[in-house]
């Protein structure tokens, strides 16, 4: 079947939304300069980088040498800017937390860390002391101060919250060797061309607002912790308003993708998942897209639903998965109210990859539908029995769909 992935990987150039209609593949952004200004001010591998970063005015632009900085972590400002000579690696030795991070109670914006190239990437390696911690090697969040917390909308106290930072781009960065998680995101952030990998918890999490992830590899995280069910994998993500495109997203020890939380608005699209433990997994979420992805390997579903509502998956290749496209998570209530309703399963071309379809049976008034996908080999399920594709069809499903043995 590499001619119909490939086929349909050339093709993808068109997403379906939520209602069906066919809009645009949203186009990776232009690489910003990796040429530091004149004046830029260099940190060599025995600078006190903290010291100076500490005492440099907002929005000045820094030079990392080439060369190994052990040790290395600071506290930018607004707008500073860091730039990396080829061969530049930050090495945090196994006992710093994070290279790049924010004060308790300070977010800062609008910070660029910038690599030579995705081929001559900065190498920011070994930081994180617990498998267990939420804190990033690239930390752009900031942790409330002690005597802050935030509030629910219904004005109930709650346990404090990370106050997001702004504006961060990160390019042409090699973020390996965790102790949890590779980068925290945070509003208004890009992670563009760019490797993740080999993350002992999670490649990219955490929160937000408009948020994009793109022309990234994100490999082999999550394979070195016992509990994945809490956080792993490859990017997971409570963020509203994020694309996710144009990735290598591969080998992960949990899922590939993994919306939770409230996450709201995501579009997952033109990526390539493989042998992920999952490839994309939507969970109390809302208004989430997969499309036009090709989904392989994975040691469970390729696309799990669950609990989420307004979900559309569509125009994807699956293949040799162990199970296909599952919907359920009937009866399960998410903190701000989101329940399973309106998904719609459609146009997808599903080969060898085990069981589709509806783990649960529905409660009255909820829409699931699947709608002209097709399918070579595989079982179906439909409100947690087997059913033959016949059957499947005889109960309003899979219109215009084809099954082929």
């Amino acid at each position: 079947m590499g001619s119909v992935v490939g086929g349909l990987l050339a093709a993808a150039g068109a997403v379906a939304g939520p209602a069906g209609a066919s809009t645009a593949s949203p186009p990776v952004p232009a690489l910003r300069s990796s040429t530091p200004p004149a004046g830029a001010v260099v940190l060599g591998l025995t600078t006190p980088a903290h010291e100076v970063v500490d005492q440099a005015a907002a929005g000045t632009a820094f030079v990392l040498s080439a060369g190994v900085h052990h040790a290395f972590s600071v506290d930018p400002r607004a707008g500073d800017r860091f730039y990396a000579r080829t061969g530049a690696v930050l090495d945090g030795d196994g006992v710093v937390e994070s290279a790049f991070g924010v004060r308790p109670g300070q977010p800062v914006d609008d910070v660029s860390v910038i690599g030579p190239s995705s081929r001559r990437p900065l190498v920011i390696e070994d930081y994180g002391t617990s498998q267990h911690s939420q804190i990033g090697t690239i930390q752009t969040s900031a942790s409330p101060l002690p005597s802050t917390s935030a509030t629910t909308s219904t004005g109930t106290a709650s346990r404090p919250t990370a106050l997001p930072s702004s504006g961060w781009w990160l390019q042409g960065l090699e973020v390996t060797a965790s102790a949890s998680r590779g980068i925290t995101l945070s509003d208004h952030m890009t992670v563009l061309a760019c490797t993740v990998t080999g993350n002992d918890r999670l490649g990219i999490g955490g929160a937000g607002h408009g948020i994009t992830i793109e022309d990234d590899t994100v490999s082999n995280n999550g394979n070195l912790v016992g509990n994945r069910g809490w956080e792993a994998g490859g990017i997971k993500t409570v963020a509203t308003d994020v694309v996710i495109a144009h990735d290598t997203i591969a080998d992960n020890g949990a899922p590939g993708v993994w919306t939770d939380g409230g996450a709201d608005g995501v579009t997952v699209t033109d990526d390539v998942l493989r042998a992920n433990r999952f490839g994309v997994r939507v969970e109390i979420s809302r208004r989430i897209t997969v499309s036009h992805n090709v989904i392989t390997g994975s040691a469970q579903q390729a696309v799990i639903v669950v609990a989420s509502a307004d979900v559309t998956v569509a125009h994807n290749v699956v293949q040799d998965n162990h199970q296909g496209i599952l919907v359920g998570g009937v009866g399960r209530v998410g903190t701000d109210g989101v329940t399973l309703g309106n998904v719609t399963v459609s146009d997808n071309t599903v080969v060898d990859s085990g069981t589709t379809g509806l783990h649960q049976p529905l409660p009255a008034g909820t829409v699931v539908r699947f709608v002209g996908d097709r399918y070579t080999g595989g079982r179906f399920q439909w409100a947690g029995h087997g059913v033959t594709f016949d059957a499947l069809q005889a109960l309003g499903q899979e219109a215009g769909g084809t099954w082929q043995p």
